[in-house]
């Protein structure tokens, strides 16, 4: 599936637009590492991403098509394009404001087995001014069920304080971008929100009815 200045479900006071190919799970893992290693160079100095390493690091494995899969995964966020409009500033939607791609460059160098990657200044600024969490890996490679859904609560808890939340179904549903009925969403949230509690991130998930009548997730996080 492909984007073109699609609007992200997000908070109200934030709008999102992306162009691009549909991106998930693994794409994101992808990112959050590469940022992660990107914290050990001077910011505007290429990236040296060792291919080997890197997949260990994500908890994939280092055949063939794991690399074809990672070159893949680097294209699209190569490809991948944003633009924001919040209170505090704007990235694109004006001549004034250009958008920005997820990773700026990436280049491959059979000779050394390693990828060179550059980001935007304004990407790495924006997780550097404390608009992001660290996602805790050794967690996230031990999901085991509803992966994509666990992976996706994980960076969303990762952004909010310890203890009790309560979110409604029909804007994680909306946030998630998950297309089948609510009551398949239902089983599948509860699922992911078990191999959460497995884990230790969060206690006592469950789905009860809100004020306002609404289906609502609650839960605790540890």
């Amino acid at each position: 599936m492909k984007h073109f200045r699609s609007a992200i479900a997000c908070r109200a006071d934030v709008r999102i637009y992306f162009t691009g190919e549909q991106l998930d799970m693994g794409d994101c893992d992808v990112f959050l590492q590469a940022l992660h290693e990107g914290q050990r160079s001077v910011l505007g100095e290429r990236i040296v991403i060792q291919r080997g390493p890197f997949l260990k690091a994500i908890g994939r494995a280092t055949g063939g098509s794991d690399y074809e899969w990672l070159h893949g995964a680097f294209r699209r966020l190569f490809l991948g394009a944003i633009e924001i409009e919040a209170k505090r500033y704007k990235i694109g939607g004006s001549p004034k404001s250009s958008g920005m791609h997820l990773v700026d460059s990436f280049d491959y160098d059979p000779e050394v087995d390693a990828y060179f990657l550059r980001f935007d200044p304004r990407i790495i600024a924006m997780f550097r001014n404390r608009e992001y969490a660290l996602i805790d890996w050794e967690q996230r490679k031990r999901l085991r069920k509803r992966v994509d859904i666990a992976k996706w609560l994980q960076n969303y808890l990762a952004s909010h304080q310890n203890g009790p939340h309560r979110i409604s179904l029909r804007l994680l549903k909306a946030w998630m971008g998950y297309g089948s009925p609510v009551r398949k969403f239902k089983q599948a949230l509860l699922e992911a929100l078990g191999e959460l509690e497995r884990l230790e991130i969060v206690a006592g998930p469950r789905i009860e009815q809100s004020t306002r009548h609404e289906p609502q997730a609650v839960w605790t996080k540890l």
